[in-house]
């Protein structure tokens, strides 16, 4: 390169130099004349990362919030789902408990009662089981489990279906028993195609004419013997001593539940065995009795019961007419209860009790002994009443589902309840007269 091209080329790298460094100088410059725009500047670029930080947050919370939300409506479906085929399975039980009361029960020439009669003391928890006897095979226990023996036995699991939250805690259990029933596995698949358990149902059918009725009206009441007066059983000791059953605001009532509400320190647990709010019987039930209103006579009562707390109420009806002290009409009952049972059978007809002498040697036995009323005056007297079946009955149905990949582990659960009332309406196949649902109701598990 001759001296002339380097002098030029020299020149050209001072200019480019010269420009550069005047480039960086211009900023200092500006900021040295301008010192609030070069702030805002350098503020605006923090501000702007902040912004794009906190939105950055928020979208992931917003994701975070929107897949929370998802399980969450997932795990509230599924459990939707299962609490409805827990119900469905609860249903599924008392339809059941129902067609098998419809089958033995519905014929004219059956006899019904409580597990008692066959010898089942207090305190069991199989006691107040209804039992049919006059189909076959006899008897036939009306609960889910049972064995078909002629004395109450379960197979499998057992349930309770009657716990304390309705019958309590007592120390004595007489006539405030819980039940256990038998659970019954429902056939299905798992996720590898395989048979198993998808859920259990269980039913226990409860004898409500083995009971004695809170609620009849005037016209409704039956006269027998020679009180003249109308057949009600004394309830001063099962509701409460001021309780009218003829009042108007009682007669709207439509379940003994309802009590509760109705009177004044009234508690079911302890009478849930022994008082029902009516036993509506077809005359072909109570044969002495007169049905009014309808074709039903109200307040029929089931001798093959050893309830005591029944008995002791219609030992107290009319208590003018029997003239019997609480300590007579307590000890008489507990005869009464004990000799049914060690009778090992139900009665085919009021006569074969009448005919037993099971009242009267009750009544020689009590203590103090019963002396103003003989076992023939006291038959006579309820005999419009009395009957050997029962046509109003209770249902309790259960029913849940288990996870399928734990069969151990309950994922819902159901209860419901039903009260069924025999019809003088025939049934289809021959199977007597026709059973319809009267009432219904869902239970939680502390109304078990």
């Amino acid at each position: 390169m001759s001296y002339s091209e380097r002098k030029f080329h020299n020149a050209g790298a001072c200019k480019q130099a010269m420009r550069n460094d005047t480039a960086r100088r211009l900023p200092r410059i500006a900021c040295k004349q301008a010192p609030a725009l070069c702030r805002s500047h350098s503020g605006d670029s923090g501000f702007a990362l902040v912004i794009t930080l906190a939105l950055l947050a928020l979208l992931v919370l917003a994701v975070f919030s929107l897949s929370s939300l998802a399980r969450v409506n997932s795990r509230i479906a599924s459990t939707s789902v299962q609490q409805s085929q827990a119900r469905q399975n609860a249903l599924l039980a008392l339809h059941i408990a129902l067609g098998e009361l419809q089958r033995h029960a519905g014929p004219n020439n059956r006899q019904t009662g409580m597990a008692g009669v066959v010898g089942i003391l207090p305190k069991n928890t199989f006691r107040q089981w209804t039992g049919v006897w006059g189909s076959t095979p006899s008897p036939v226990w009306l609960v889910s489990g049972a064995t078909g023996t002629p004395t109450p036995a379960l197979a499998g699991a057992r349930f309770t279906i009657v716990g304390s939250h309705t019958v309590g805690s007592p120390t004595d259990t007489t006539d405030q028993e819980p039940v256990e029933i038998g659970l019954i596995d429902l056939p299905g698949l798992d996720a590898a195609g395989l048979s198993t358990s998808t859920g259990r149902i269980g039913y226990w059918v409860g004898d409500e004419g083995a009971k004695v009725s809170a609620i009849m009206a005037g016209d409704e009441l039956q006269t027998g013997g020679t009180s003249g007066s109308g057949l009600r059983p004394n309830l001063h000791r099962l509701i409460s001593t001021s309780f009218d059953p003829s009042a108007t605001s009682n007669l709207r009532l439509i379940s003994v539940e309802q009590l509760k509400v109705a009177v004044t320190g009234f508690t079911l647990s302890e009478a849930f065995h022994s008082l029902t709010r009516s036993h509506f019987a077809l005359q072909s039930t109570a044969a002495k009795g007169t049905p009014r209103p309808g074709q039903y006579v109200i307040g029929a009562f089931n001798i093959n019961t050893t309830s005591e707390a029944a008995w002791r109420a219609l030992l107290e009806t009319n208590d003018p007419y029997f003239r019997l002290s609480t300590a007579r009409s307590l000890s008489a009952a507990r005869q009464i209860r004990d000799r049914i049972a060690g009778h090992l059978h139900p009665f085919a007809s009021v006569d074969e009790l009448l005919n037993s002498a099971i009242i009267q040697q009750s009544f020689d036995n009590a203590s103090p002994k019963v002396t103003t009323v003989t076992e023939s005056e006291f038959i006579a007297e309820l005999r419009p009443i009395l009957a050997t079946r029962s046509d109003t009955f209770r249902i309790r149905g259960y029913g849940d589902t288990l996870n399928p990949a734990d069969h151990t582990t309950i994922q819902a659960s159901a209860y419901c309840e039903a009260i069924v009332q025999r019809t003088p309406d025939s049934a289809p196949n021959a199977l007597g007269q026709r059973f319809i649902v009267t009432y219904f109701r869902w239970l939680g598990r502390d109304d078990i």
